[in-house]
């Protein structure tokens, strides 16, 4: 998904797929998976969206508490 949105976002390329709504689905199960190890790919999906204008996205946590 990362790569989709680098090159539709600087080529401007047209692409098959519904690149916001992927990108929102793949967010999703990356906040759903709850795993710290992914925060930085949740960071990069969260970027993405807002560049394409998406609306209602997720944000993570700028901070993560660890108990």
């Amino acid at each position: 998904m990362r790569f989709a949105a680098e090159l539709y976002l600087s080529t401007g390329q047209r692409l098959q797929i519904k690149l916001p709504k992927r990108l929102r689905e793949a967010q999703d199960k990356l906040v759903a998976a709850d795993d710290p190890a992914f925060k930085s790919q949740q960071r990069w999906l969260e970027i993405y969206l807002a560049l394409l204008g998406a609306k209602d996205q997720r944000r993570a946590p700028l901070d993560t508490e660890t108990p």
